[in-house]
């Protein structure tokens, strides 16, 4: 049962991600990864001396990406099944972009339903659990990057799936969860030491016995330190270089505080505004710890073990960490704000999974009013999911990227009111969507893949556009259907009943 509304909501996820899908390559961190992916494809290497003004200068003079290898890798599969046909129809790069840019919507499919998951296993009803994670992607500054070509969610899915494979009490996986989210973000490295100081912990026993233990957990984030080391070799010459260096990249230079005054108290980056649903996340964490395993989910599957309240503390001690060292991390980084950005990209990974928390929490006070929607957690949440959508819901119609091409730019990044100003220039040029002028196209257009297509081939195109969403809407209403009665018992849907 659990499974067939999972898939039912991966058609759901997959038509709206599909509908709004960019069809390009839509930021300047995603095309030198994507280039890095054609590189391996074409070459058998990763040199980037083809394309001007991109990656950084690597081994011998070639110009190489700075950022990991997890999605340029993951990239390769993509490029790699389209490009014989690229090769025959035409338009190669057009074509190999649309393929790679599906990467990250895929990524957050997969997001959403291991959150979903995840919070079942920590004690929340399956409708709850789908609010909480339907929330925390499209309710929050989130939204955008389920489609930009960023490794947050890539980062985000990783740590959601450790968590969760330890609930099940599968270390290795955790570790080899972990291990992937370091190729794409090394900072993810103390999360996978507290992972394995907890296997250790958790067992008991001599030294030797925890030293046991611990290795099956220890594995996946060894390897990925191995694979930095020789991409670094392969790219600089050097194990220890990771192209993020003096005087580009200063590191970790600004005052603590000094970054969390821009995190939480900035009209451009305030996590608080971006993403309301994290002033409920005290309510979820004091929930979890309280309720343990007790909590009987709609759904859910028995913990392993004698002492799943246990396990769940350890799970619930493993999402506020990594969001603390997402936190400390970002906020001393010299960058701090992400650069320019939609909202606090950087704090994504420790954002997005701890909000799987409201689930339970929810679930909890569900059990005991019958009308929670009536109450004041059930009118917080659906207002902070109104609020998050509204701030970010004008991403979908503008890329944020398009102011910049203000004069002067705003600093440190998008403003959300001018977000707003510049969605009815957008939305008038889907009349003629051909632009005159060379380059930032998803800048002066609606970044979507229907208006794309209209701007390669005119507005014929459209036609073809106008039937590739409705097969998708269909997809999406197929999902729907399936899941109405638990959107139903959770009070998303009204009822003649409720």
């Amino acid at each position: 049962m659990t499974r067939a509304r999972l898939i039912a909501l991966a058609l759901c996820a997959a038509a709206l991600l599909g509908v709004f899908a960019r069809g390009q390559v839509s930021t300047s961190d995603g095309l030198e990864m994507y280039r890095t992916s054609v590189s391996i494809v074409d070459d058998r290497d990763v040199w980037l001396d083809e394309v001007p003004r991109i990656g950084v200068t690597g081994r011998d003079g070639h110009r190489v990406s700075k950022y990991g290898p997890a999605l340029p890798v993951l990239g390769v599969i993509p490029v790699a099944l389209v490009t014989p046909v690229a090769k025959v129809v035409g338009h190669e790069d057009q074509l190999r972009q649309f393929a790679w840019s599906l990467l990250i919507p895929a990524a957050a499919v997969a997001l959403l339903l291991w959150m979903v998951v995840l919070g079942m296993r920590l004690g929340a009803s399956f409708g709850w659990a789908v609010a909480a994670a339907g929330g925390a992607l499209f309710c929050t500054y989130a939204l955008p990057y389920t489609e930009d070509s960023f490794t947050e969610p890539l980062v985000a899915l990783a740590v959601v799936g450790a968590v969760e494979r330890v609930l099940a009490g599968r270390l290795q996986a955790a570790g080899a969860l972990i291990g992937l989210g370091m190729l794409a973000r090394p900072q993810l490295a103390p999360l996978g030491a507290l992972l394995v100081a907890f296997a250790a912990w958790d067992t008991g026993g001599s030294v030797r016995e925890r030293v046991r233990a611990a290795l099956p957990a220890a594995a996946g984030p060894a390897v990925a330190v191995a694979l930095l080391a020789l991409y670094n070799l392969l790219r600089f010459g050097d194990v220890t270089e990771t192209g993020y260096k003096l005087p580009t990249d200063p590191g970790f230079t600004t005052p603590l505080f000094k970054g969390l005054h821009g995190l939480f108290l900035t009209s451009s980056k305030s996590v608080l505004l971006f993403a309301p649903l994290v002033l409920l996340v005290p309510w979820g964490v004091r929930a979890v710890w309280r309720y343990g395993g007790r909590l009987t989910a709609d759904g859910a599957r028995p913990l392993p073990g004698d002492d799943p309240g246990r396990r769940v503390r350890i799970a619930l001690v493993l999402l506020v960490a990594n969001a603390l060292l997402t936190l400390v991390t970002t906020a001393t980084w010299w960058s701090w704000m992400g650069g320019w950005s939609w909202g606090p990209r950087l704090l994504l990974p420790g954002v997005i999974p701890l909000l799987v928390v409201l689930g339970p929490w929810l679930t909890a006070l569900s059990q005991r009013d019958v009308n929670l929607m009536a109450t004041w957690p059930g009118r917080a949440f659906a207002a902070a999911c109104i609020a998050g959508f509204a701030v970010s819901a004008s991403t979908l119609l503008v890329s944020p990227q398009a102011q910049l091409l203000d004069r002067p730019v705003p600093k440190p990044g998008p403003s959300i009111t001018r977000q707003y100003a510049m969605v009815p220039s957008r939305v008038s040029r889907l009349r003629d969507p051909a632009d005159p002028v060379d380059g930032g196209d998803q800048k002066k257009l609606v970044p979507v893949w229907q208006v794309a297509l209209a701007r390669e081939s005119g507005t014929k195109a459209y036609a073809i556009g106008v039937l590739g969403t409705l097969l998708l809407l269909g997809v999406g209403g197929v999902g729907v259907r399936r899941l109405r009665r638990d959107l139903r018992r959770t009070g998303m849907i009204c009822t003649d009943e409720t």
